[in-house]
């Protein structure tokens, strides 16, 4: 199962564009509500309803967590004590993490990304501690996958499907979607 963490003020392209695409590739994908109520509210004033809330997960059952950004929603994310439990308990059992945006900056203030190359939004670089620092656009280094923004949705999200379903897979997937992969 694949956990996407959403607080008030997350970025909606970054969600909601990786949840359809990870579903399409029939993965099994949860929002996961980090707020008191199902309901999330966007940066940009929309409201998800999300599948299940944090304290209705069990980090030990996932595959995969998943951080958008948008502000205040990344920041938000990172001040939740439980949302930092799941990530500690997903990598400590190495498994993936994936944040977007603003988002890998909680990876970075956790010191996960040590030994890996990342990117995020710029002026968020400061949080990558440790990190070797990208250019890209988007990337994958040792089971953590970064993307600098809501323009790299797509292309985050077929990185995961590849992940799970492999490149050919990725691939079908985004050209019945008529769209070109690879943009880095």
């Amino acid at each position: 199962m694949i956990a996407v963490y959403l607080a008030n003020g997350f970025e909606e392209i970054e969600a909601l564009a990786t949840v359809d695409i990870l579903r399409r590739a029939n993965l099994e994908t949860l929002l996961v509500s980090t707020e008191e109520s199902l309901t999330v509210t966007g940066s940009h004033s929309i409201q998800v309803q999300c599948d299940a809330s944090i304290n209705d997960v069990d980090p030990y059952q996932l595959e995969l967590a998943i951080l958008p950004g948008g502000l205040p929603g990344a920041t938000r994310l990172d001040a939740n004590p439980m949302v930092r439990e799941h990530i500690r308990i997903l990598a400590e059992k190495q498994k993936p993490l994936a944040a977007i945006c603003a988002a890998p900056m909680i990876l970075g203030k956790m010191g996960l990304l040590r030994e890996h190359e990342a990117t995020a939004f710029p002026g968020f670089e400061q949080y990558l501690e440790g990190a070797t620092l990208s250019n890209k656009n988007h990337l994958v280094s040792k089971g953590v996958f970064t993307a600098r923004g809501a323009g790299m949705a797509l292309d985050f999200a077929f990185d995961l499907v590849e992940h799970f379903r492999g490149k050919d897979f990725a691939d079908q997937l985004a050209q019945k979607m008529i769209f070109k992969r690879g943009l880095l």
